[in-house]
């Protein structure tokens, strides 16, 4: 009767670095929703406006009589301004599901058995969300401002908006990481993320309903800062300049943004636990 060896068998592979193992959640992530046809479809409806602003920049500078669009500062604010309207979609499909999913399966007691900690799993979860949040802000801004630098017949559009590619790279990261963030912390408040979708909306459109309405009874601008969603465009302001219908309140939007992601912040903490507490 043969006898086999039942010793401990150390693992012989190799070790990832610590520091880069919350890309292995984000990057399955990305490719698991980039592989369904109807996510595909969604994210090339947001790529429209942008491709119509760039059959514009063309029209321009092809018929110089006729001047379609002038791009400079507010043309890119505008346009970030545009694109962020899909934030909300995005919350909601894929940002929704990204914890709850996870809540409703156990999953995040199997991820924490493995060799990553709360931040790896948060951060992983955010990454995910964040690129495309990104892909749909970030990345067409970059296009057209190459578009527009490529049909430029000299270098005064360079000389006098250098600084562009810095102000898209900078709104598009922190509207990223404050919207990601309150998705993030409404995700992990249930399991079902239908429920998780209809918080999302119902906190969008209430804030927003609620700032026009202490703005009418109160008769002040600054109280729009209240709305999740005005902010973000309040914010577009710090980065491009000018000032919006509102007045000069970029600086409460940011405060507002920051808050409500130090908030959301703490609610993963409390939320996002290797076991769960059944009261």
């Amino acid at each position: 009767m043969p006898i086999y060896d039942q010793s401990y068998r150390p693992y012989r592979g190799l070790f990832s670095s610590h520091a880069t193992r919350w890309w292995t959640i984000a990057r399955t992530g990305v490719f698991q929703f980039l592989r369904r046809r109807l996510f595909l479809v969604f994210i090339t409806l947001t790529f429209m406006p942008p491709i119509v602003l760039g059959f514009m920049i063309y029209a321009t500078h092809q018929f110089p009589d006729q001047t379609l669009v002038k791009v400079d500062a507010e043309f890119f604010r505008r346009m970030m301004e545009i694109q962020t309207v899909w934030f909300l979609l995005l919350g909601i499909y894929p940002g929704t599901g990204l914890i709850s999913n996870d809540l409703k399966s156990n999953a995040i007691q199997l991820y924490l058995s493995k060799p990553l900690t709360k931040v790896d799993y948060v951060l992983g979860k955010f990454a995910t969300l964040a690129t495309f949040l990104l892909g749909v802000t970030l990345v067409p801004g970059i296009l057209l401002f190459l578009l527009e630098l490529g049909f430029s017949s000299d270098s005064k559009f360079l000389m006098a908006y250098w600084w562009i590619p810095l102000a898209l790279a900078g709104y598009a990261t922190c509207a990223a990481i404050s919207w990601g963030l309150i998705v993030l912390a409404l995700s992990s408040m249930s399991r079902n993320s239908r429920y998780v979708g209809t918080l999302l909306v119902s906190f969008a459109f209430f804030t927003s309903g609620f700032a026009q309405f202490a703005r009418g009874v109160f008769n002040r601008d600054g109280v729009i800062v209240i709305s999740a969603l005005d902010s973000l465009k309040l914010l577009s302001y710090v980065f491009f300049g000018g000032t919006s219908e509102y007045g000069n309140h970029a600086f409460g939007a940011a405060v507002t943004l920051l808050l409500m992601s130090a908030a959301s912040i703490m609610i993963l903490r409390a939320r996002v636990r290797a076991v769960e507490v059944v009261t």
